[in-house]
């Protein structure tokens, strides 16, 4: 039996990345690839490294290593909070995170749910693409809703926001960081606009809000966590919505559980939007006998992670009551998904409006995921009502 050996290049990898970290778990869940990469599947494992801050989220230097100073994806990656870490990453996050506590979001509640049924009551039943016609459309508005971005941009966000995620990509080549240029000038120059008309006409949107609160965050700052935000808080939500309806279409009987309090969070297990995420040690940590050391690049297997049979029992089987206080679909400890309660709020209101629509969906193909070694990112699934 030939070595294993975790490889960013493997097309099994992209196609399925959950089956891929599965075969680490099993054989070697604490790994060192052949180019000194530390792959991590266990659950205890991976949720050690997402709460010691010496396993570090600054990952600049990658890029710096490949870009020319001056892009504007690199401006980007050198202004927004996803590559920074302890005290830096802090700062960047406090002004944003006062917009994401339940408390805050409840007012938006309806919001999300209108704008669900509105999106809902328009596909057509002898056929729709779910991704496009509504699993897409209803993240991306919000959040956009949220930033205070007119419905009139959605198509030039989601385009952007494409070109940016597609440069997360570990073995991404060059001309996906030429189109991640021109997406993150684009929404710059945008969300510029509004914030220069937001500082002289403030509303209630999260862009007023930041910009007019005098925390010690500058304008690039600012607009780059915004795109951040943008880009990042709408596909995550679109893949769990995907995969959460091709599940609740294979197992009917728990679609009377969808209120369940934790039945969102037992979809976000199962869907894992986020198939892994790097960190680099910022110091020797110890794993057992294995130390990595300081500088070494981690990659951390959420997939694998969330169906450790260790921790949960059965756990390929959807149960919309199983207790979840210890998945890690969004992320844990200081780097916890900053909109999980936003997220959690449109899945629920999403697929309550769905069903209620349509309480029987007919799948006219399998949900199609883009193939990706980091990330679920559906791009179609055609459904028909019946009934």
């Amino acid at each position: 039996m030939a070595l294993l050996d975790f490889d960013f290049r493997d097309p099994d990898l992209h196609a399925d990345p959950l089956a891929y970290q599965r075969r680490f778990a099993v054989a070697d869940p604490v790994h060192r690839n052949s180019q000194g990469l530390w792959v991590l599947t266990r659950h205890a494992d991976v949720l050690a490294l997402l709460r010691d801050e010496r396993a570090g989220t600054d990952r600049r230097n990658l890029y710096r290593g490949k870009l020319d100073q001056g892009r504007p994806y690199l401006t980007h990656v050198e202004h927004n909070l996803f590559y920074r870490s302890g005290d830096d990453h802090r700062r960047l996050r406090a002004p944003l995170s006062r917009a994401f506590t339940p408390r805050a979001l409840a007012s938006f509640e309806a919001e999300v749910a209108s704008r669900a049924r509105s999106l809902a009551s328009r596909l057509d039943a002898s056929g729709f693409d779910l991704v496009a016609e509504f699993a897409k459309p209803l993240p991306l508005g919000v959040i956009a809703t949220l930033l205070g971005v007119p419905d009139s941009e959605l198509d030039n966000l989601a385009t952007w926001s494409m070109a940016l995620i597609a440069a997360l990509e570990p073995a991404a080549p060059r001309s996906v960081f030429t189109a991640a240029d021109d997406a993150a000038a684009g929404m710059k120059a945008l969300l510029a606009d509004l914030l220069a008309l937001r500082r002289t006409d403030p509303g209630h949107d999260l862009l007023s809000v930041v910009a007019t609160s005098g925390l010690p965050l500058s304008d690039d700052e600012l607009l780059h966590n915004a795109i951040f935000l943008l880009s990042a808080g709408h596909d995550t939500t679109t893949a769990v919505l995907t995969g959460a309806t091709a599940m609740l279409i294979d197992n009917p009987e728990q679609r009377c559980r969808l209120a369940a309090p934790t039945g969102v969070d037992e979809l976000v297990r199962l869907v894992s939007p986020a198939q892994m995420i790097s960190r680099v040690a910022t110091a020797p940590i110890e794993i057992g006998d294995r130390v990595i050391t300081t500088g070494s690049p981690i990659l951390l297997g959420l997939a694998a992670a969330n169906r450790d049979p260790a921790v949960f029992p059965d756990p390929d089987r959807l149960d919309l009551t199983r207790p979840q206080s210890a998945h890690l679909g969004f992320g844990f400890g200081p780097h916890v998904c900053l909109g999980a309660p936003l997220a959690r709020m449109q899945i629920r209101s999403g697929l309550l409006a769905l069903f209620d629509r349509f309480p029987e969906l007919t799948a006219q193909a399998p949900p199609h995921r883009e193939p990706s070694a980091v990330l679920t990112s559906y791009r179609s699934y055609p459904l028909a009502a019946h009934g």
